[in-house]
C-alpha cells in the first residue's frame, strides 16, 4: 500500500473563544486536573483483599466445629 503526499490529513479546528457576557464556567476556578488525583480514594487492585475479608467474616459467623 503505496502513500501519496497529496492525501489530506486530518485537520484540527479551534473552538470559537467564549464571549466575555457567556455564563461563567462551572468548573471551580483554580483547580487543575492533577488535583483530582489527590482528592480519589487509594485501592489495591487485583490483591484479592475483598476475598480475604470475606473469608475471615465467614469464619466469624460460622458456627464452631467440634
Amino acid at each position: 500500500m503505496t502513500q501519496t503526499p497529496e492525501r489530506e490529513t486530518a485537520q484540527i479546528i479551534p473552538f470559537p473563544a467564549r464571549p466575555r457576557s457567556a455564563k461563567p464556567s462551572l468548573r471551580e476556578p483554580g483547580r487543575s486536573r492533577g488535583e483530582d488525583r489527590d482528592v480519589l480514594p487509594t485501592c489495591d487492585f487485583g490483591s484479592g483483599w475483598y476475598h480475604d475479608a470475606a473469608m475471615q467474616e465467614d469464619l466469624r459467623k460460622a458456627p464452631p466445629r467440634n
